[in-house]
């Protein structure tokens, strides 16, 4: 696999001290529900608490999948169907997942069947950190969210490229930072040249 890339500026943004959603609507990220998975891949710098929100609708932001990175001051990742300690899917412990002082790179998978995979690095599918499987929800996935809180603020990086895979075969929209309602397809499959 390799690792995706981005053909802009990648948008960077901003989150507070304050546990507050901010959707990626406005910089194209809205994905089609599917059985196959979407990802997102980001970079964050952010001393704890990085939370990126997996929804359904914009005007519904409690029912979701969120994906905490260095939670419990850094020390813990989690996927949870809320900020509910009862509603912990799965958990890793780990000191400094990520960091104040350099951006780390991640990734997230979901399938509208309820996976949700998040994994570290550049290239997706590899160096997986937690795989949940939820068959009570099946949340249909559609918006992306990022906050940060509890103490911490932080920064974010995403490349100006959506990818969807579809049996090994990647099929992605890039967008522009003058024109980010124009969006332009592209597909990858294994031993195309980028």
């Amino acid at each position: 696999m390799r690792s995706l890339f981005s053909t802009g500026e990648d948008v960077e943004l901003s989150t507070s001290t304050t546990y507050q959603y901010t959707l990626l609507t406005q910089y194209g990220y809205v994905f089609t529900p599917s059985p196959q998975a979407n990802c997102i891949t980001f970079q964050v710098k952010a001393c704890h608490d990085a939370h990126i929100g997996l929804f359904e609708s914009e005007d519904d932001l409690v029912n979701r999948y969120n994906v905490v990175i260095g939670g419990w001051i850094n020390t813990r990742t989690v996927i949870q169907t809320s900020l509910s300690l009862d509603d912990i899917i799965i958990g890793h412990e780990e000191d400094g997942v990520i960091s104040c002082d350099e951006y780390r790179y991640f990734w997230i998978s979901w399938r509208n069947d309820g996976e949700v995979v998040l994994g570290r690095g550049e290239v997706v599918f590899q160096d997986v950190l937690l795989t949940a499987r939820d068959d009570e929800y099946l949340y249909q996935v559609r918006f992306v969210g990022i906050s940060t809180g509890f103490g911490s603020s932080g920064k974010w990086k995403f490349p100006r490229l959506l990818v969807w895979v579809y049996d090994q075969v990647l099929v992605g929209l890039l967008t522009s930072v003058d024109t980010p309602d124009v969006l332009t397809a592209f597909v990858y499959s294994p031993g195309t040249v980028i």
